[in-house]
């Protein structure tokens, strides 16, 4: 079931439809977007409820005029965790910059919605979960969600 969510989630994003996002988003939902151990440069650290998920959806959608990301691999972390890896391949809107790298997304739920959305870039895709894990790990102890 929560593969299924991800992958909707996903393929929304992708399309930039962002019309699910209240169905399937916690209103309480935190958005991450992190590069390496810092944060992505032109985005905020956290993005707060649906609205700030769209947020930053748009930003990155923004920053690039022609972009995919297609799922290698989803991994179940937990009852309520899913990890996305994905290859991501875009275009910069003003700079036409080709961007070929890995991100690894870590989706958290309640009661099968969205509560937290952690994102890591990296140059593959070892080095976006070890991203993931650096900058999402002390998010997930301070939200109490560690296991």
């Amino acid at each position: 079931m929560l593969r299924r969510a991800v992958r909707v989630a996903w393929d929304a994003w992708n399309r930039g439809d962002f019309e699910l996002v209240p169905y399937i988003d916690d209103p309480g939902v935190e958005t991450h977007i992190a590069q390496g151990s810092g944060p992505t440069i032109g985005f905020d650290a956290v993005y707060y409820g649906p609205k700030g998920h769209c947020r930053a959806m748009e930003t990155w959608n923004e920053a690039w005029r022609d972009w995919h990301a297609n799922i290698e691999e989803i991994i179940e972390e937990g009852r309520d965790r899913i990890v996305v890896i994905a290859r991501v391949y875009a275009e910069g809107s003003a700079s036409g910059i080709k961007l070929d790298e890995w991100a690894a997304a870590r989706y958290t739920f309640r009661e099968g919605r969205i509560l937290r959305v952690e994102v890591a870039v990296g140059s593959d895709g070892d080095g976006a979960l070890a991203a993931l894990a650096e900058n999402g790990g002390q998010g997930l102890k301070a939200a109490g969600l560690s296991e």
